[in-house]
């Protein structure tokens, strides 16, 4: 481009820092700041201070799209939204509220992605006040109307925070349901103890709904097993290839494996365990040496400790669950106190 004379604009600038931010390529991208900054590209260009932003968000330097948002001389609700919605991606929920506080008080109106983020971000922190007054917001601006991310977004706020009546209140209104809707209420049964209520909330989505995907399974998975619904939960894994075309990850390996071992059949158990790839297999260890403490079977919890310290010597976690179950099935001190030892050799260190 520039040995043609023709040089990059504001345009140019933009799509590539949008790019550089979908591949979190934050090198390239860090590059092409660098360049801005050269060419003493105006800074009151509010498209590409935007993308500044957004890339640096996705690319998880959040320390730095604060210093670009800083730096912008006039920001938008878009330049809000990328903030705030950075802040709820990546896991810091208070900095998402505190960020829309702050909007808010500098006169700006939130929009259906601000109320997205935010609501997310309620949901994650358990801060169902603060989202019920969201909500109140929302319906007072009449922003909510056909807009099915936000109807989602509080689907998953009320069923995270507990309020289950109220989740499938909104759900019920929602006129469109898709996969997320569904599989956000019964993820919310499922966490809630509300295992029977899943079950059956999922039988309702394949008479009515559309197709599940991996992540309804996982939750269906765990609620078979939290009941003790053995063979339905594996025709639920059965079907998942079979029916809907989804290849199982170790997210539902490990979930088969808590199914058999929480049913006592920890042969099926290991065996599923010892298939997986050894990166993935210390969640489904650790839910054997779980599920032995319901069973007093010290036996196959000293097997899965073994294959659990040989994958993370440094971890405490199976030591934990070894020493309650030793203590679970009244084992003779000695024979604890090897665990107790084990806990304050070095590779713990």
């Amino acid at each position: 481009m520039g040995k043609k004379e023709i040089y990059p604009n504001a345009v140019t600038f933009s799509c590539a820092l949008k790019a550089c931010g979908i591949v979190r390529a934050i090198r390239k991208g860090s590059e092409i700041h660098a360049e801005l900054a050269r060419q003493g590209f105006p800074k009151d260009n509010a498209l590409v201070g935007n993308a500044l932003l957004d890339m640096y968000a996705k690319c998880s330097v959040l320390g730095m799209a604060k210093q670009a948002f800083v730096e912008l001389p006039v920001r938008d609700i878009v330049s809000w939204n990328i903030l705030i919605a950075g802040y709820s991606e990546h896991g810091l929920y208070a900095d998402s509220l505190k960020c829309f506080g702050q909007m808010k008080h500098k006169g700006y109106s939130p929009d259906a992605v601000t109320y997205a983020s935010i609501l997310k971000a309620c949901g994650n922190i358990g801060a169902a006040n603060q989202g019920t007054l969201i909500h109140s917001e929302i319906s007072e601006n009449r922003i909510l109307r056909d807009n099915i991310i936000l109807g989602n977004a509080l689907v998953d706020l009320y069923a995270k925070c507990g309020d289950l009546t109220e989740a499938q209140i909104v759900f019920n209104d929602l006129k469109v349901q898709d996969v997320v809707s569904w599989t956000s209420l019964i993820a919310g049964y499922c966490e809630h103890g509300h295992d029977e209520e899943a079950l059956v909330c999922f039988e309702e989505m394949k008479q009515r709904g559309p197709l599940p995907n991996a992540i309804t399974f996982v939750c269906i998975l765990k609620a078979c097993s939290n009941i003790g619904v053995l063979e339905r939960g594996e025709k639920y894994f059965e079907s998942m290839t079979t029916t809907y075309g989804i290849v199982p990850n170790s997210e539902h390996h490990t979930s088969l494996v808590m199914l058999y071992s929480h049913a006592g059949c920890f042969d099926k158990a290991m065996a599923v365990a010892k298939k997986m790839p050894s990166t993935d297999r210390l969640p489904a260890y650790f839910a054997i040496l779980h599920a032995c403490q319901k069973w007093g079977n010290v036996q196959i919890g000293r097997l899965a400790f073994e294959h659990a310290f040989a994958l993370d010597k440094a971890s405490a976690v199976p030591y934990i669950f070894m020493n309650s179950l030793h203590i679970s099935a009244d084992i003779q001190y000695a024979d604890n106190m090897e665990v107790l030892q084990l806990m304050n050799n070095d590779s713990l260190i």
